[in-house]
C-alpha cells in the first residue's frame, strides 16, 4: 500500500512538471539529450528488460504515455508508469531539464 502511494504522488509530480514542457511533453531525441535508462517490463512483454526512455507525453496513465526502447532489440514501445521499476519515475523527474520561468 505505501509503494503505491509514493507512486501516485510521483506520477502527480510527474506530470505537473510536464506542464512545463511544449505541447506537455518531454522528448530526449528532439532535444539531443542522453536518454534516461530505466528497468521495466512492459505489458506483452515476458520479462524485466533494461530500457531507454524517449519520450514521456501528458497522456501519462497506467498503461500509457511513455516511450522506452528495448536496449537489446532497439524496439520502441508505448508503456505506462505500472510497469516501471520502483523507483523509476522518480528518476525520470531528476531527469527532466530545469525550466526557468
Amino acid at each position: 500500500m505505501m509503494y503505491k502511494a509514493i507512486r501516485d504522488k510521483e506520477v502527480v509530480e510527474l506530470k505537473n512538471a510536464l506542464q512545463k514542457f511544449p505541447n506537455y511533453q518531454y522528448d530526449w531525441d528532439e532535444n539531443d539529450e542522453p536518454r534516461p535508462r530505466i528497468v521495466a517490463s512492459p505489458k506483452h512483454s515476458d520479462y524485466t528488460s533494461d530500457y531507454e526512455v524517449c519520450r514521456i507525453t501528458e497522456n501519462l496513465g497506467y498503461d500509457c504515455g511513455i516511450f522506452i526502447k528495448d536496449l537489446e532489440s532497439g524496439e520502441v514501445v508505448e508503456t505506462g508508469y505500472a510497469f516501471l521499476e520502483f523507483g523509476s519515475i522518480d528518476s525520470l523527474l531528476d531527469e527532466l531539464p530545469e525550466i526557468t520561468e
